[in-house]
């Protein structure tokens, strides 16, 4: 184990192996290192240039400057910057395998994310800006906006960006052009205060992204991209429409969300279609709203008498009249269904829906069905028979469910009711404190 200081001048080509720590102090310059498995190469107030972080190898910066570093497969790349200190890194790339997690360095620029890359952006005790970042299709980064701000200036987003916040901050800005390729995806998502359940109580926060997008324009869209909105309600009244200068006009219930769209791009025979996305964390009880760019028209099939789904069959898009039905046998699925009132939805042995809204209608879920995403409101009921399983229930307004079978990741909402008899049960249920809601189990459920 040698451990080598640069106090002054540079090092060129210095090789780290298992148990070598290079230490890059103020003054000091470290030119094309190279870190391997078990080596560190520590830049505490100097500069690195050309690192080469290789599988097992850890590159920290404290203080100082980071230029050109890739970091390989299995190499972890830390900033971590102590109080009154400075952090600018540029120019990195993290290649299949490797990860990164940049917490408060002040600028960063020039960012890749490659295939099967993942990086963490964090602003704790100092602002982040991050101009210039390149997620490749696999490659996914997640920033958190802690404490302190968190911008994001200039991104091309080909895998995975997830915006982290708490539900009662605000949300991260994107600035300059958000350009999207094939494959691409933004997450808007909320994560758990202090590491426990967003308080329900507060409520939903409407159009949470919104802030967001304000000064951002989003182009690059192709068929099939997707914006997941996990802050934006998945309901039966929620609808998009391309304003004049490609506006993306989001109405949901009394919230809008505006979306600025490139303006120069064509989407003559393209629509924008909203589904549901089925949220990752407890914060959120009713999932989110997908919207996804398609070819050609988006128009819900309108049900008024008997529909019957079968084996092998899909529906993706069905609006059920009053006095409408639809079946679901063994091996047919049906995602996105808005039920009128006094409409039916009923799910056999062997049969899948997603994404369901009732609003005043019954939905039936039979033994050996399964059923993820749904709200129940006004008046709406929801039951689930012996066997059955539901993911996801949003009870609100009204709405009932009824628990002979298995539900989970549930959340009873202001004037919902939630039934859960002999031998059925309810795991990981919210119910929202503060309100008239009613939750009872009939002995010996559990719950």
């Amino acid at each position: 184990m040698t451990t080598f200081t640069i106090q002054s001048g540079q090092t060129s080509t210095l090789v780290l192996n298992s148990g070598d720590v290079c230490v890059v102090q103020s003054g000091g310059t470290a030119l094309d290192t190279i870190v391997n498995n078990g080596a560190v190469l520590r830049v505490s107030g100097g500069v690195a240039s050309g690192a080469l972080v290789n599988n097992g190898g850890v590159e920290t910066i404290a203080d100082g400057s980071d230029i050109g570093t890739t970091v390989n497969s299995g190499g972890l790349y830390i900033t971590r910057r102590p109080f009154g200190k400075l952090i600018t890194i540029s120019d990195t790339v993290f290649n299949s395998g490797g990860s990164g997690e940049v917490t408060d360095a002040a600028n960063v620029t020039s960012v890749q994310v490659r295939n099967g890359a993942s990086l963490t952006l964090q602003s704790l005790v100092a602002d982040v800006t991050v101009s210039g970042l390149f997620i490749e299709s696999g490659g996914s980064v997640a920033a958190s906006q802690l404490v302190r701000k968190l911008s994001l200036q200039g991104v091309e987003v080909g895998g995975l960006l997830r915006l982290l916040r708490d539900q009662g901050d605000a949300p991260i800005p994107l600035s300059g052009a958000v350009v999207f390729s094939s494959g691409g995806r933004l997450e808007d998502d909320f994560i758990p205060r202090h590491g426990g359940f967003v308080d329900p109580v507060s409520g939903i926060v409407r159009n949470p992204v919104s802030a967001a997008f304000a000064a951002a324009v989003i182009s690059g869209l192709t068929v099939g991209a997707t914006l997941d909105l996990a802050g934006v309600p998945w309901e039966g009244n929620i609808s998009a429409t391309l304003l004049p200068n490609n506006v993306l006009h989001i109405v949901e219930g009394s919230g809008i969300l505006d979306l600025q769209l490139d303006p120069s791009q064509d989407f003559t025979g393209k629509s924008f279609k909203l589904s549901y996305l089925q949220s990752p964390n407890r914060g959120i009880p009713s999932g989110g709203t997908r919207v996804t760019l398609v070819s050609g028209s988006i128009s819900q099939q309108q049900v008024s008498s008997l529909l019957i789904i079968g084996s092998g069959e899909s529906s993706d898009g069905l609006a059920v009249d009053s006095g409408g039905s639809v079946g679901v046998n063994s091996g047919g699925s049906a995602a996105d269904v808005v039920l009128d009132t006094s409409a039916i939805l009923s799910l056999n042995f062997g049969a899948f829906a997603s994404g369901v809204f009732d609003g005043g209608g019954l939905v039936l879920v039979g033994p050996g069905a399964t059923l993820v995403g749904v709200t129940a409101s006004g008046g709406g009921i929801l039951n689930a028979s012996a066997g059955a399983v539901i993911v996801g229930a949003h009870i609100i307004g009204d709405g009932a469910e009824s628990v002979f079978g298995t539900d989970s990741a549930g959340f009873i909402d202001s004037g919902g009711t939630q039934s859960v008899s002999s031998g059925g049960s309810a795991v990981d249920t919210v119910v929202a404190a503060g309100d008239s809601r009613s939750f009872r189990a009939v002995a010996p459920a559990q719950t």
